[in-house]
């Protein structure tokens, strides 16, 4: 999911202190939409200090660039140039740098191997296409930016994530390598778990198709199907067959998320387990948003619905 252009701007604006109070609310609002707004704007931050402290940017002819700037942008166009030399030096680095229009922090930043990991708690990071992984703790991604200018933009990964990868032209691939597997997607979001010390990899679709391959086999998935690599032996798996009930009998939380990302074909993320939570009753509510409301009620969940990813923040079953 690629981030609107004009929330770009005004992230950058309130890290030059030049937004206005309108513009402060409307980003204000962007923000307390989601928590993955939130980290989107945390890592545009850290793109920003990274910019002023580097040596390509001391090394760069800003002014040079930035006149550049002005006559490609409708920002340089009838506005007064009366910025403080600091705003107008770090935005022409950082939005040549968003844009790909300037070369100079673009091969520096392309040439580096980018390392995402997440600890105790899970991780969510744009790739430079604008696909989206959220890691689950104790997982890790590793790329190198250049690879996203090829017609395959290739990572590497280990762990538990949610891939929601951005379909690009015909032709054009995304490719996840694990210690035994590589899986090969257009535009689709599925979730991966590898777990090398288990000797497994599986793969759960949610949107699109994906080609999944090991050393001997491959099995191209549709929505709604599965595969578990267990050693050498692959094996196909149809989750939408035969789906669990939504019965439970003092079922723990987690075997109740299971059961929903089955039926909903969704997939839950959250930091930690909730010994003693459990659920009785049936929830057979409807949609996933009227059965998500009655488990709010009932256990008083804070939760976020992405499309097939739905992020629970807090459960208060235990207060």
């Amino acid at each position: 999911m690629k981030t609107p252009d004009k929330i770009d701007k005004l992230i950058i604006r309130k890290l030059s202190g030049t937004a206005t109070e309108e513009e402060l609310h409307s980003l204000g609002n962007w923000l307390d939409s989601s928590e993955m707004n939130r980290q989107y704007a945390e890592q545009m931050q850290k793109i920003w200090e990274k910019s002023i402290d580097s040596e390509i940017y001391r090394a760069i002819d800003l002014d040079k660039n930035w006149k550049k700037f002005e006559t490609q942008s409708r920002w340089g166009k009838g506005k007064s140039r009366s910025l403080s030399i600091a705003w107008w030096q770090v935005a022409a680095v950082l939005v040549f740098a968003l844009s790909g229009a300037w070369l100079g922090y673009d091969y520096w930043f392309a040439k580096q191997t980018v390392t995402i990991a997440a600890h105790e708690q899970s991780v969510s990071h744009y790739l430079p296409d604008g696909s989206l992984i959220y890691l689950q703790p104790d997982s890790w991604i590793t790329y190198r930016p250049e690879n996203f200018q090829s017609a395959d933009r290739k990572v590497s990964f280990a762990g538990k994530a949610f891939f929601q990868v951005q379909k690009k032209n015909t032709g054009e691939h995304f490719v996840v390598h694990t210690f035994n597997s590589q899986t090969i997607v257009l535009g689709t979001a599925f979730t991966l778990n590898s777990n090398k010390k288990a000797n497994s990899t599986s793969l759960s679709l949610y949107e699109g198709s994906v080609l999944f391959t090991n050393s001997r086999d491959s099995v191209m998935l549709q929505p709604g199907e599965k595969v578990v690599l267990m050693g050498d032996n692959l094996q196909k798996q149809n989750f939408r067959e035969n789906p669990k009930s939504l019965n439970f009998q003092g079922s723990p939380i987690e075997e109740v998320f299971d059961a929903l990302s089955e039926k909903y074909l969704v997939e839950f993320f959250y930091d930690e387990a909730w010994p003693g939570c459990e659920i009785s009753g049936n929830l057979e509510a409807g949609t996933l948003e009227e059965t998500m409301q009655h488990l709010d009620f009932i256990l008083g969940i804070n939760y976020s619905i992405n499309g097939p990813l739905v992020i629970i923040e807090k459960i208060d079953c235990n207060e």
